[in-house]
């Protein structure tokens, strides 16, 4: 009788978040239909970032299809939940923008991006991508992506400014003197010697070019970097 067994593929579990009910119920009863390789079941939905920790508070899906924009609120925030999950779910980001500066932050997080009203194997293509252990973003979002993460490359290496050479240390005797500090508050403040406090500032004076702390100081302001309040101990 063994020979007549006949051995099932298991059913690959989904929670679906998002707010449009009608979206989400649909994507629910096409993946539930689903008879192309990988089945589905149970397929879950939830309409808000409530209703999708209660429903994780109960079952630990494979996989988890994420909306970026719930309304008010953002899809993103449901990864430190579902990174304490044991084990944590495959989750992908399925939303209706394309807009490259999104895709990239959903993609820190996410094991790819399919965008709404994409063919339903473009899905299937999805899911089965990032279970092999792969990055999935849909062919149309490649190029501006690309576009995106080159610009920004660009932009990075014209603003580097002496801040980005700074060790921890100058960084911390840097944010005392914009305080206000003098050296020796800046040495009992750190708990180092004021000798130590004068070889970090000879230190940010060659990093910034500079010949005075007055320099200095107004140079890392106009930079954006804040003071330590000398009280603050």
């Amino acid at each position: 009788m063994e020979g007549n067994v006949v051995a099932h593929e298991p059913q690959t579990s989904v929670l679906i978040v998002d707010d449009h009910r009608m979206v989400a119920d649909s994507l629910r009863l096409r993946m539930l239909s689903n008879t192309r390789g990988r089945t589905f079941g149970p397929v879950m939905t939830a309409y808000s970032l409530a209703m999708a920790r209660t429903a994780l508070n109960r079952f630990v899906p494979d996989v988890v299809l994420l909306d970026l924009k719930l309304g008010q609120e953002c899809g993103l925030d449901l990864f430190p939940l579902l990174r304490a999950l044991v084990p944590v779910p495959l989750t992908l980001i399925l939303a209706a923008g394309v807009e490259p500066d999104l895709v990239i932050e959903g993609l820190t997080l996410a094991a790819g991006w399919v965008s709404k009203g994409t063919p339903f194997e473009e899905l299937l293509v999805a899911i089965n991508a990032g279970f092999s252990g792969r990055t999935y973003i849909a062919p149309k979002l490649v190029g501006p992506v690309l576009d995106q993460l080159l610009a920004e490359s660009g932009r990075r290496d014209r603003e580097e400014t002496f801040l980005d050479h700074l060790s921890t240390r100058e960084r911390e005797v840097l944010e005392c003197l914009v305080g206000g500090m003098t050296r020796q508050e800046v040495a009992r403040h750190l708990f180092i010697s004021p000798n130590t406090v004068r070889t970090h500032v000879r230190n940010l004076l060659r990093h910034a070019e500079l010949h005075s702390t007055l320099s200095l100081i107004a140079a890392a302001r106009e930079l954006g970097v804040t003071g330590r309040d000398p009280s603050d101990t």
